[in-house]
């Protein structure tokens, strides 16, 4: 499945690093492109597993239309007077339950009886098996449908901004000077099966909730906890029951790939963490501003783990720490002109910090939790940004969408790392007093930056190279 790759490249960089723990090591290993940081979605793969699933789909349908069933015997109350011949058992019972008993003239007898009945029921092990196995196909299309989704573009995951703008720099500016009329290129058909397996996920989709929603599943569902299934009669011999438990035995292993959401997160966090780490390499940084001390090395959970990494380019110098308390990570960026040493002290006017958090996926259900770690801590950061593998709510304010099978990913890095640098020669004494992404005059000052009280943008005024004083933009609108 195309989602393992993120699992893979966690292995790939735990086994390495239990090898070569040196940052020094895995410095010259991404130099030399040792760990790929970009999968091709592999279509044609993803429509046979697909194909699969619909193909064992339809056989539950079949049982859940005329299952196999088991009779039961049940004690029931029942009126003594309509009670036929008791079973030996329900005699019994009668006898000792004291509260069926009557006084009638001066006799004692049964109000009610104990009797059994036979009753037909679909709760047996076979369709518990099958109400499991709906479970683990419900789980594995998902991911199907996590992976596919963030490949299908729209004009705002495209622009990366919710609605339209009309000047310039707009979207309707791009769209009518740079396209064909109509336009052109950004909803034609995609390459390969992308099409088909979207439509074909979405439609499996639709059947398990079906599956789920239907009297079988509710009876027999979250009933079988032992998932070595015992072959008996009828999944070996009914050809349905066998179809789905053959299926089951030659895709349990691949079934469930990842453990948990969690056990995800954890790996695309791994993802990013690198996927930055590898720019920062390559962006002409000499050896000298690295700390050859640091090593590496995986925690419990499986997070790639470190204590400080230091970066420098031109003016600037990058520090990255890892956060314990969630998948996040800072970026310290320090405006330090010539020094030579990426962590030279220097003073708030000329420092910025950064906050990451990682999610694999952005939607309703994770965005209050996400949102409150974010507002507890925003006193503490001038940046606060999400990075996700699935914006599935379509929020783009400080939220990154970076894909490892998209090509772009490493242009978004790039381009992130630049807006940590932003300088900008300027009108100094005007934009103390009116901010320079949304001219409102309502400008705060702590002694070491400006920060505008609409917007929430920061700026501080620095001295560069030759005294020459600059603006440096830290953030835009927050």
């Amino acid at each position: 499945m195309n989602l393992t790759y993120l699992k893979e490249l966690t292995n790939k960089l735990n086994n390495y690093v239990k090898k070569h723990n040196s940052f020094n090591d895995f410095y010259n290993a991404l130099m030399d492109d040792k760990f790929s940081l970009f999968k091709k979605y592999d279509y044609e793969e993803t429509m046979n597993e697909l194909n699969k699933y619909k193909d064992v789909i339809n056989k539950i349908i079949s049982i859940i239309y005329k299952p196999h069933i088991k009779s039961i015997k049940e004690e029931t109350l029942i009126r003594s007077e309509v009670s036929s011949s008791l079973s030996t058992s329900s005699f019994l019972n009668t006898l000792k339950d004291i509260k069926l008993w009557k006084n009638k003239d001066n006799k004692l007898t049964p109000e009610y009886v104990y009797n059994e009945i036979n009753i037909d029921t679909i709760d047996t092990y076979e369709n518990r098996f099958i109400s499991l196995l709906i479970d683990y196909l419900d789980i594995n299309i998902i991911e199907i449908s996590l992976s596919i989704t963030p490949l299908i573009d729209s004009i705002e995951d495209i622009y990366e901004i919710s609605g339209f703008n009309f000047g310039r720099n707009s979207i309707i500016n791009d769209l009518v000077n740079n396209y064909d009329y109509p336009i052109n290129d950004l909803f034609i058909k995609e390459e390969g099966n992308k099409n088909k397996v979207y439509k074909l996920t979405k439609s499996l989709i639709k059947k398990v909730k079906h599956l789920k929603g239907s009297n079988f599943y509710k009876v027999t569902s979250k009933k079988l906890n032992n998932k070595n299934i015992l072959p008996t009669n009828i999944l070996l011999h009914d050809p349905l029951y066998n179809y789905c438990y053959k299926f089951y035995k030659e895709s349990y292993l691949d079934l469930i790939k990842l453990d948990s959401y969690k056990e995800l997160d954890i790996y695309y966090y791994n993802y990013v963490l690198v996927s930055f780490i590898n720019k920062l390499v390559k962006l002409n940084i000499g050896k000298t501003s690295i700390n050859k001390k640091e090593v590496l090395y995986f925690d419990d959970n499986n997070r790639l783990s470190f204590n400080k990494l230091s970066f420098k380019k031109k003016l600037f110098s990058f520090i990255i720490t890892m956060n314990k308390d969630n998948l996040s990570f800072n970026i310290e960026t320090r405006l330090i002109n010539k020094a030579i040493r990426s962590d030279t002290k220097v003073n708030n006017t000329y420092k910025s910090n950064s906050y990451i958090l990682t999610s694999f996926y952005l939607n309703n259900i994770n965005n209050e939790e996400i949102n409150n770690i974010l507002i507890n801590n925003k006193d503490n950061y001038i940046n606060e940004y999400i990075f996700t593998m699935n914006n599935l709510i379509g929020e783009y304010k400080n939220v990154i969408n970076l894909s490892y099978y998209k090509k772009d990913n490493e242009l978004k890095i790039n381009n992130f790392i630049n807006s940590l640098m932003l300088l900008f020669d300027c009108d100094l004494e005007l934009i103390k007093d009116r901010c320079p992404i949304c001219k409102e005059s309502n400008i705060s000052y702590d002694g070491f930056n400006y920060r505008c009280n609409n917007c929430k943008a920061t700026y501080s005024i620095n001295n560069i190279i030759n005294n020459k004083e600059v603006m440096w933009l830290k953030s835009g609108r927050r």
